[in-house]
């Protein structure tokens, strides 16, 4: 919108300016800012040929209508945010999906971003009926390392506030507070009070995963999970048992299979 104006004050006052593009170009930009994917053939002709006024905006409202594919584009844009990159760095690898699943449904049901926000950082603190449903969305956090093996806890600890600090002024505010963890910054207002005062906040946080589906259905799954183990165990037990039998009688055997191959190849 703020191009739309920009580019309005430059063709009233006659001035040419690279910022005043041709139709072609302007689509272009349009499709690969808000859905990521270029125009087709067939959508370039229909802008060109559009000769309403204001087709620019309106072409913008019409993408920004294309729920699915606006959310597509920005959640790969929010996952490097949260650093779910899928990649096995190391970071714990539960949850990715649901995280990623909940990002898309609310990108593309235009959920408003001070509840984006909230959600992420404390979907366990909401009231019931939205508590469950934005639960996923603790893997902004959750993501990350919990568990370093650096030698000592308390660095082990330190490690882990440091990634979530790192992570929420990175994605959310835009700035590059990790640094402050060691020094001052020189050129932004971001002393390390600030960096120690947020990770404080972190150290009063626990790691805990929530089962996604009522308490019933999680027992009933537990219980079956244990069943299904147990006859695991008793199979293994049995192969394990009649495999040693059945090598103990063939081994008794072992001298006609040895007569038997002498035999079969013609020699004494």
């Amino acid at each position: 919108p703020v191009n739309l104006l920009v580019n309005d004050y430059f063709k009233k006052h006659n001035i040419s300016w690279p910022g005043v593009v041709s139709d072609k170009v302007y689509l272009r930009r349009i499709y690969l800012d808000i859905i990521g994917i270029a125009p087709t053939p067939g959508e370039l002709a229909a802008f060109t040929q559009d000769t309403r006024p204001d087709k620019r905006g309106l072409w913008v409202r019409t993408l920004l209508n294309r729920h699915d594919d606006y959310a597509m584009h920005w959640l790969t844009f929010w996952n490097d945010a949260l650093r779910n990159d899928y990649s096995g760095t190391g970071y714990i690898t539960k949850g990715r999906y649901n995280i990623s699943d909940w990002l898309y449904k609310s990108l593309a049901a235009n959920k408003p971003y001070h509840q984006f926000v909230k959600a992420q950082l404390a979907a366990d603190l909401l009231d019931p009926p939205a508590r469950l449903r934005h639960l996923p969305a603790l893997g902004f956090l959750g993501l990350g390392p919990w568990y370093y093996d650096n030698g000592a806890v308390e660095i082990m600890r330190a490690d882990e506030r440091h990634d979530r600090v790192d992570a929420v002024t990175r994605g959310m505010l835009g700035l590059t507070v990790g640094c402050a963890r060691c020094h001052d910054h020189k050129y932004d207002p971001i002393p390390t009070k600030d960096y120690y005062s947020l990770a404080g906040v972190f150290l009063n946080t626990e790691y805990h995963e929530y089962p996604l589906a009522p308490k019933a259905i999680v027992e009933d799954h537990k219980a079956r999970e244990e069943a299904l183990n147990q006859k695991r165990e008793m199979l293994r037990e049995y192969t394990n048992t009649e495999g040693t039998q059945l090598a103990g009688t063939l081994a008794f055997q072992a001298a006609k299979y040895m007569q038997a191959g002498g035999e079969g190849t013609g020699e004494p």
